[in-house]
């Protein structure tokens, strides 16, 4: 926890006088923070009750979540505030300043663990005092305390998933506001959803242009984040956000909650014949992983940007010119994220690259050998990077649920939420791509070795010659990463071809 003065040396005076070192800590749940709970008031009564009792505040903690369980950041930073403090000598700190029992814990785990830091803990409005050493009677009153916290946090909780499922049956859309929407007060007093002037015309431009069929997924992101930088807004969507978006009936007027179909009173941005249109392309919420596959464009996982190094997508412009351009995950502002090149010119290099390629008729048996004790290897490491970028993921699926815990509990607001699972989702699609290409790798190694030598030979005519499917095949056999920057490309060769380059004519 840190502490902008730290905690001062006490005067001779001070000390003769008994003055005890505290900690203030305030806490209101987000909900109680919108509803006018007072903090200056706690703060107040709090510091009028240390300077009535000899007591020199060292930090004052303000903290903005719930407490209904373990796991509140200031309060965990705090607690180990007070295990440094234990191991020191002389003066220590080792007292909290809070309202009531509630405002400090509502679980009896976070009550423990400042039991066993021999922790005081003053309740100024309850007039309770409770350290481990009080009586038993002050104990057990302390434990009711706690019990009652806790119960009225579950029973707030009930109450909560009751209303919004009250919600729901009268056609309110019960949470926060999906993208292209806003939550709004009515004059009434009535909480409900409305469109966003700046962002629902975005939903619907979305919308139409998917429903032609001649745009993929990363086309519509790329086609909204532009639309925002335009309008100056620092917000940038991702892929999964966008087939969330697409797959949402909200946006014609009606929503599923509980796993219900609920018809809104919300006014609809598209109506339900779009969305239809729409739909046909993405079927279910999840079906956007599959669309991104509905083309196998020929360099589709070989290709990262040089600069950045996120992944070179492929996009199909007036239905049969195929760009590629840099997805602009990682950094902001990369220049290859608006630059588009032409299929054709980047084949042209790529076959290059493959013509680069001289195997010596005496070397070729001895080769075809070491090529195949090179796949025999890489095999196995395929296999290892696979299970590790597949349990990477897994992680990343439990810290995306985690992190939507935390938002229901409190503990984290809208904006926080949605900036990290921004980072989360991003870092998970960079992951699923590199599996994606990995599990496309598993079907490259030649086994057979008169297969092996006869395409060492013929390479560069056998390229020329076949489908998209096998020339990609035939590229992530000899390469294992290909960088794009400033209009050049720069082939990463597998071994053993990588001894097999010639020099690159000036």
């Amino acid at each position: 926890m840190a502490h902008p003065r730290g905690i001062q040396p006490l005067t001779e005076k001070e000390i003769a006088k008994g003055v005890i070192l505290v900690i203030i800590y305030i806490r209101v749940s987000s909900k109680e923070q919108e509803q006018g709970y007072s903090i200056d008031a706690q703060l107040s009564a709090l510091r009028d009750y240390a300077a009535r009792h000899n007591m020199i505040v060292v930090e004052t903690i303000i903290e903005i979540a719930s407490a209904r369980r373990p796991g509140r950041d200031k309060f965990d930073d705090m607690v180990v505030f007070f295990k440094r403090e234990k191991r020191k000598t002389g003066k220590r700190c080792e007292t909290i300043l809070t309202e009531k029992t509630d405002r400090l814990v509502r679980n009896h785990q976070d009550k423990e663990a400042l039991l066993d830091l021999g922790v005081t803990m003053h309740m100024v409005k309850e007039r309770l005092v409770v350290s481990k050493h009080s009586r038993s009677d002050v104990l057990y009153m302390f434990d009711q305390h706690v019990s009652n916290a806790s119960r009225y946090s579950r029973n707030l909780g009930e109450e909560t998933v009751k209303g919004m499922l009250q919600k729901a049956e009268e056609g309110i859309y019960p949470s926060n506001a999906p993208f292209g929407y806003q939550n709004i007060t009515e004059a009434s007093g009535r909480k409900i959803i409305a469109p966003d002037p700046m962002f629902a015309p975005i939903v619907k431009e979305m919308f139409m242009a998917y429903a032609t069929g001649r745009h993929s997924l990363q086309s519509i992101t790329d086609m909204a984040n532009k639309r925002m930088s335009s309008l100056g807004v620092n917000r940038r969507l991702v892929k999964s956000t966008v087939g969330d978006i697409l797959s949402n009936t909200i946006y014609y007027g009606e929503f599923v909650w509980k796993r219900r179909l609920y018809k809104g009173i919300h006014q609809p941005i598209i109506d339900k014949e779009l969305f239809e249109q729409a739909h046909g392309t993405v079927t279910t919420i999840n079906a956007h992983k599959r669309q991104q596959q509905k083309h196998k464009w020929l360099f589709q996982g070989l290709l990262s940007c040089g600069h950045c190094g996120c992944a070179m997508v492929a996009e199909l412009k007036k239905g049969k010119y195929v760009y590629y351009h840099c997805t602009g995950n990682k950094v902001k502002n990369c220049p290859n994220f608006t630059r588009y090149i032409r299929q054709e010119r980047l084949e042209e290099q790529f076959l290059g690259a493959v013509k680069r390629l001289r195997v010596p008729e005496e070397s070729l048996g001895k080769f075809v050998t070491i090529v195949q004790n090179a796949q025999n290897d890489d095999r196995v490491k395929l296999q290892n990077t696979t299970m590790l970028l597949s349990n990477k993921i897994e992680t990343l699926k439990r810290r995306r649920q985690e992190l939507l815990n935390r938002l229901l509990d409190g503990k984290i607001d809208e904006e926080r939420y949605q900036e990290v699972e921004t980072c989360i989702i991003q870092e998970r699609e960079e992951l699923e791509q590199k599996l994606e290409t990995l599990v496309q790798r598993n079907g490259t190694f030649v086994e057979n070795a008169e297969q092996l030598q006869r395409l060492v030979t013929i390479m560069p005519a056998l390229y020329v010659n076949q489908s998209d499917t096998e020339k990609r095949r035939l590229l992530a056999f000899m390469f294992s990463e290909c960088r794009w920057s400033d209009g050049q490309l720069s082939p990463s060769y597998r071994r053993p071809f990588d001894a097999l380059v010639t020099p690159k004519a000036a």
